[in-house]
């Protein structure tokens, strides 16, 4: 049953800080950013519709659907907690969650980097955010009738706010808190702009304190059975979602998986939090949790109360499993590949696989699986052959690989990793799956002629290593400058390969060598020779180092990559 009502946007702030109005666990966190917020202070105060809310009423003493949370004041993320009562009645949101906490930021505190909602009050609805008035423009951008910009008149919302509740039912002192602060903040305004700031604080205060501008749908759920109440609660809330502000799939898998146990919060937005630096976030982490379900296909419109079940069971094992994985990227030297370039999460979900299912290892060891990865540890060699063909042969680039990898390629690494749970890592078994698939041009063997068909990333990675100029902002450079190869009618495809590119910090790259002959530039500006050869992998015979020559200097150096990616595999 459902009952429709109208009310103030005090009165909803007001019941926001008696905790009337609170958000169920199932609700994620704020998105809006500062001009989506300040934009729908715009909105009412140019009397424009902006939805209507629905929440969900429960009577004082009933035993609450689901764990809840306040709202924040100020952009910091506040945990849920259950309660075993019902301690007064109130209302769960389930829709319009967004612009409720942008009014009570707006009004009541600060965005998450302490900036504030100021109003020029000279125009209806100049809303915008800063640390403090000093930094807001003193006059507008847009002109008057006379094509001149008007002066802006600034004053905090909150501030607006307090002097206009101070007043009460009395709308007849409103103008005498608007010359109240034409007289602190703008005595000198032209007298026709003294009437719009007088016409705007009246405006705020009738939309603001006395006109029933928002719409409340308050929804009473007769059904008896708990559990169904929940999935009536959710279900609503995901078709909600359709005419708000979207949620992506795993958005609203999150929200079921909260609704089932309250706790998933804090192992969703924990583990996140925790394992970001290798690009865990809560669409690999619930992607993950099939996986480890061994049902990598799961769709997400089919989540159970078991899922939640499994990840509430096994959190410790989940959380010594991802630590597992990010010591194996610490230990292979990729740990910072990752970070730098945002690479592929589908194989970690699979080494986090292998080491969830490693019956004979307990959490702990799981953490520290690969302390001593170059002595005991045979999986650690079998992993990391595994990682570094995939990534120089880019089967998970998201286009042109032969398949989709976050669908045919989980589903099919993963059918391998089932069928070896708790033996070695089953590498071999994965590039079979590669080659029959089969993924394009895949092979574990790096000839002069397949550097171009490689990623580009990651060979430049290798070439460098963790520690060299891949930590560094660089420009990808011709090492023989492609003006004077062009010059020699060189062949371009030789020109723009990876044999005759090199990092460079930028302000050499455009200073000192721009497009300078390389035997020049390395013999008059380069500070020290043997170890810029030695970085860049360029061939060490001068001879070579004439454009003229530069077959011979691409098919030397070629070599010399090749020779690097192979000691990698060593």
């Amino acid at each position: 049953m459902a009952e429709w009502t109208s009310v103030t946007i005090k009165s909803l702030l007001v019941d926001i800080e008696a905790k009337k109005i609170v958000l169920p666990v199932i609700q994620r966190r704020l998105v809006w950013d500062e001009d989506k917020m300040a934009l729908l202070f715009d909105t009412v105060m140019n009397g424009n519709s902006f939805g209507g809310i629905m929440a969900v009423r429960e009577e004082q003493g009933s035993t609450p659907l689901f764990a809840t949370r306040d709202f924040t004041i100020d952009g910091t993320p506040l945990a849920s907690a259950p309660d075993a009562k019902v301690d007064l009645t109130r209302l769960f949101i389930i829709d319009g969650q967004q612009r409720l906490q942008s009014f009570y930021i707006g009004i009541k505190g600060c965005t998450p980097n302490k900036k504030y909602l100021f109003m020029d009050l000279v125009r209806k609805g100049g809303f915008c955010f800063a640390s403090e008035d000093a930094t807001l423009p003193t006059m507008a951008d847009d002109e008057n009738e006379e094509g001149k910009k008007n002066p802006c008149c600034w004053v905090k919302v909150n501030r607006l706010y307090e002097m206009l509740n101070d007043i009460g039912d009395d709308s007849g002192k409103v103008l005498d808190v608007a010359y109240g602060i034409i007289d602190n903040r703008a005595p000198d305004l032209p007298r026709e702009l003294q009437g719009n700031v007088s016409k705007n604080v009246l405006i705020f205060y009738n939309q603001f304190f006395k006109y029933p501008v928002v719409g409340i749908s308050r929804v009473d759920l007769p059904v008896k059975d708990r559990d169904k109440s929940r999935r009536m609660v959710v279900e609503l809330f995901r078709r909600l979602n359709d005419g708000g502000t979207r949620l992506s799939s795993y958005d609203l898998v999150a929200a079921v998986f909260k609704g089932y146990s309250w706790k998933m919060e804090e192992f969703l937005e924990g583990l996140c939090a925790r394992y970001a630096d290798i690009g865990l976030s809560q669409d690999n982490l619930i992607k993950l949790l099939f996986i480890l379900r061994d049902m990598p296909t799961k769709d997400m419109s089919d989540v159970r109360e078991e899922d939640a079940e499994f990840a509430m069971k096994n959190v410790a094992r989940i959380e010594s499993a991802l630590a597992g994985v990010r010591d194996f990227l610490n230990k292979a030297h990729l740990e910072y590949f990752y970070k730098a370039n945002r690479a592929s999460f589908v194989p970690l979900y699979f080494i986090a696989y292998h080491l969830f299912h490693s019956s004979d290892l307990d959490n702990a060891q799981l953490a520290g699986y690969f302390t001593k990865a170059d002595t005991t540890c045979t999986d650690f060699v079998l992993i990391k052959n595994w990682m570094f063909h995939s990534l120089l042969n880019d089967v998970f680039r998201s286009k042109g690989a032969g398949w989709i990898p976050y669908k045919t390629g989980v589903n099919k690494i993963h059918s391998v990793l089932a069928q070896h749970k708790g033996g070695a890592f089953p590498t071999a078994a994965i590039f079979d799956v590669y080659v029959n698939h089969p993924l394009s041009g895949f092979k574990t063997t790096y000839t002069e002629d397949r550097l171009d068909s490689l990623n580009r990333s990651f060979l430049f990675y290798l070439i460098y290593g963790e520690g060299g100029m891949a930590k560094r902002t660089n420009d990808i450079d011709h090492v023989m400058p492609r003006v004077l190869l062009e010059k020699e009618q060189k062949d371009p495809q030789m020109i723009n390969s990876i044999a005759n590119f090199q990092l460079l910090d930028f302000g050499t790259n455009r200073g000192a060598k721009n497009d300078s002959p390389l035997r020049e530039w390395i013999n008059s500006s380069v500070p020290n020779k043997a170890v810029y050869l030695q970085e860049h992998l360029i061939p060490t015979d001068e001879a070579l180092w004439n454009e003229s020559d530069f077959e011979l200097f691409y098919a030397a150096r070629a070599k010399l990559i090749c020779e690097r990616i192979n000691f990698y595999f060593a």
